[in-house]
């Protein structure tokens, strides 16, 4: 692969995967800027130290040609706050190729189920709560005594998406579970009405 071939594949995907979540980490920083000059920050948050470490966030990204000739990010300066959509997305990868990785190894000997537990959509100033309580009753969920003998392990994974229209927000857990491969025939099959 000439050199030119490589700047132009790094481009393209730059282009394609880093562009748009940048243009959202720019309108974070931009929030947390307000916040500092407005005099929020308190002991628990610095918005300014958020601002700053933020705006830095993806401006260096250093690339490099693997073995096979594809290109491959080697160094990076990410900010790694939890709610800039870069460092988001890039968490999000770094799960899934885990999760793929091991459910792909245990596939033969186990099944896996989708589990989808949401309440209604909440205001902003209740999320918090709503996100506690959500995590409290799926701890108390599993431990049911009938689910401990039936799920083997599981992934948990909080979503919260936004309404812009009704400016509300709707926070759902998506969980991955782990059961024997007999499930569904071992007369160990737990309906939602066992609820």
């Amino acid at each position: 692969m000439d050199y030119l071939k490589f700047l132009t594949s790094v481009d393209n995907e730059l282009s394609e995967e880093f562009v748009d979540r940048k243009l959202y980490t720019r309108y974070l920083c931009d929030s947390y800027h307000r916040c500092s000059s407005c005099g929020f920050d308190t002991a628990k948050i610095n918005y300014f130290d958020r601002y700053s470490s933020v705006s830095l966030c993806s401006k260096f990204l250093d690339f490099g040609l693997t073995v096979t000739g594809e290109h491959k990010l080697c160094k990076a300066n990410f900010c790694r706050d939890k709610f800039c959509p870069m460092c988001a997305w890039r968490r999000t990868r770094k799960m899934y190729n885990q999760v793929y990785t091991c459910v792909d190894s245990i596939k033969s000997d186990y099944q896996f189920l989708f589990l989808t537990l949401t309440v209604p959509n909440v205001d902003g100033s209740v999320l918090s709560d709503t996100i506690n309580m959500l995590n409290k009753s799926f701890q108390a969920f599993v431990r049911y005594k009938f689910l401990k003998n039936v799920v083997i392990g599981y992934v948990k994974c909080l979503e919260i998406t936004y309404n812009r229209r009704r400016d509300d927000y709707h926070p759902h857990l998506h969980v991955l579970l782990v059961v024997s491969s007999d499930y569904f025939v071992s007369g160990n099959y737990v309906s939602r009405d066992s609820f």
